[in-house]
């Protein structure tokens, strides 16, 4: 998956939700990706 796209995806989800910590585990859930790798 491109690195942008997944970048994207985290901002919206956290944006949505209010919450970074969670906009990255729900991101982590579903996409499988890990911002510390």
């Amino acid at each position: 998956m491109n690195a942008f796209l997944v970048l994207v995806v985290i901002a919206v989800v956290s944006y949505l939700i209010g919450s970074i910590p969670w906009g990255l585990i729900i991101s982590k859930k579903f996409f499988g990706f890990d911002i510390r790798q």
